[in-house]
């Protein structure tokens, strides 16, 4: 149970703090005064997403907190203890959300938020008018039931779409991949049987450069062997000569022995010329092999990349892509049985609740005509139609499911029904709602059912029964009613006025001394008017009788 709200600088209002109690409450005051804010600071602290043009003008943040008692949330409260749930909204649009002071995802927040709160306004009515918000709302009839098999289809929705994308990833054009497999071969078979090794081009122009020059090279290398025969003799000479005598001089004796190493050396060198003209001879054969071998790597190197390196590197990706193609067939089929079994899954639990929502439609319709019938539309008729698709159609699966609800209404005796969205006035679309949210709430007992002006555009006894309603709904649940119908402000047990002065709004809630004014500014929009006080009065005091009678009635029988 909701116990207590604190708001601090959201939109007009600059500190508020509301205790709530069991049965009906009721907050009133003029137009534009703010009191659509506490349903919004509801919204925030129970997950709702925030708006940083709600934080006021007294800082840079907003902040909502609510205590709630007898709250099953074992994760975050022990058993008779209290759960505070806090939400703060900074004005550059981020927000923070907190649960007993620990940090906590807005996710979390909404979670709880779902099972301690129910918001029903004006939004809702006019969403009641698409097939969607038609679904939604005989989906929360349903209850834990509809809930249960609703995640069970959401799990096979979830894999049922992740079999599709895999499927449709590993499709394509069969013929196309053939060709693509067929190409990836060819290439592979063409670089593989070149055999090539790295920097080998570079090696191979160097000797085609020799093999192509053999002539030249042969007159330079003879003329060089002859000069270097000559030069071991001349200084073979010069060292003999200098020997043969006997020299003092320690300088002249080492030029001497210098002499006689670069003979040897002229010497080394000649004889390494004269072997190298030895193997000097022309092989035409083998410069056809490297200048063919040389066209096939140039050959390779436009096709595949500007250098040997990258020709390798485009081979060891060739290599990868074949070996999918190869293995893609095998993945198809594996993707393809699991499309099927995935389809299957998901078709037997659309089907399941499909017949939950049609057993659910048959009891709710009943249920809200006989709400209707209290609510002075005593001849409306209510038909709820579930149109299913295809189940074993993948395109007919939705997020939802496979159906589509249709809710066809009459007003009026002997009318026959027809959609919802083409018939129903404003008056008549509220009570509809109403008689749905009482429907719908008869199995909340735990959470605490707010109303933002749902009462919209009815009034006299229509109003009158709607507050009689809302009163009867109080009796089991926590009720919170934003209303400018005096008829439901005075079937509240707890009142609480939203006046705003200088732009800053302040709630306060009303003593019982009090309330006439209010309901009497209601109903003629004069508290000191005799004739509206008087009505006011007859007003509370035939709510409390009323209320009374209840409590009694529910005592005798129990």
């Amino acid at each position: 149970m909701l116990e207590e709200l604190q708001v601090c600088n959201l939109g007009v209002i600059r500190d508020a703090r509301i205790e709530f109690g069991a049965g009906m409450h009721a907050v009133t005051g003029e137009t534009g005064a703010g009191k659509t804010l506490i349903v919004e600071a509801l919204g925030l602290v129970t997950g709702a997403r925030a708006d940083q043009a709600a934080v006021g003008p007294e800082g840079d943040e907003a902040l909502v907190e609510a205590l709630f008692s007898n709250v099953e949330a074992a994760e975050w409260v022990e058993p008779g203890d209290h759960l505070v749930l806090r939400r703060v909204v900074s004005s550059s649009g981020r927000s923070r959300a907190y649960i007993n002071g620990h940090m906590a995802s807005l996710s979390e927040l909404r979670e709880l938020g779902e099972n301690l709160i129910a918001i029903n306004g004006q939004n809702r009515s006019i969403g009641l008018l698409t097939p969607r918000g038609q679904l939604e709302a005989l989906d929360r009839y349903g209850g834990s039931q509809v809930a249960a098999l609703f995640e069970e289809y959401s799990a096979a929705h979830t894999r049922l779409r992740a079999a599709i994308e895999v499927r449709e990833r590993l499709g394509g054009d069969p013929q196309e991949m053939a060709r693509d497999a067929d190409l990836l071969a060819y290439q592979v078979d063409e670089i593989d049987g070149a055999k090539i090794e790295a920097g080998e081009d570079s090696a191979l122009l160097d000797e085609a450069a020799r093999l192509s020059s053999i002539s030249e090279l042969r007159v330079t290398a003879e003329e060089a062997r002859r000069e270097a025969d000559q030069a071991a003799d001349w200084l073979a000479r010069l060292g003999s000569a200098a020997s043969a005598g006997r020299s003092p001089d320690s300088e002249f004796t080492l030029m001497i022995e210098r002499g006689k190493s670069l003979a040897a050396e002229a010497a080394d060198l000649a004889s390494d010329l004269r072997r190298y003209l030895e193997n000097l001879e022309e092989d035409p054969e083998r410069l056809q092999w490297v200048d063919a071998r040389l066209e096939l790597l140039a050959s390779l190197k436009r096709k595949y990349g500007p250098t040997l390196e990258d020709v390798l590197g485009f081979l060891d990706d060739a290599r990868l892509k074949l070996d999918d193609l190869s293995g893609l067939e095998g993945a198809r089929e594996a993707a393809q049985e699991e499309y099927e079994v995935a389809l299957s899954d998901a078709g037997i639990a659309a089907s399941r609740l499909s017949a939950a929502r049609v057993d659910a439609s048959v009891k709710l319709a009943a249920e809200v005509v006989e709400h209707l019938r209290d609510l002075e539309l005593a001849g409306a008729s209510l038909d709820i139609v579930i149109e299913s698709g295809d189940t074993a159609d993948p395109g007919a699966l939705g997020a939802s499911g496979a159906d589509t609800a249709i809710f066809n209404f009459s007003a009026n005796d002997g009318i026959e029904t027809k959609p919802l969205a083409r018939v129903a006035s404003g008056g008549e679309l509220s009570r509809l709602m109403l008689a749905i949210e009482l429907a719908i709430s008869s199995g909340a007992r735990d959470m605490a059912l707010v109303f933002d002006e749902i009462d919209a555009g009815i009034g006299g006894a229509t109003a009158a029964a709607v507050a009689e309603k809302l009163a009867i709904l109080a009796d089991d649940v926590q009720v919170l009613c934003v209303s400018h119908l005096p008829q439901v402000a005075s079937r509240a047990e707890r009142h609480y006025v939203v006046t705003k002065e200088g732009g800053r709004a302040e709630v306060a809630e009303l003593g019982e001394s009090q309330r006439p004014d209010e309901i009497s500014r209601m109903l003629a929009g004069e508290p000191e008017s005799k004739h509206a006080l008087r009505h006011a009065t007859e007003l509370l005091g035939a709510a409390n009788a009323s209320r009374h009678a209840r409590r009694a009635s529910i005592e005798s029988r129990g």
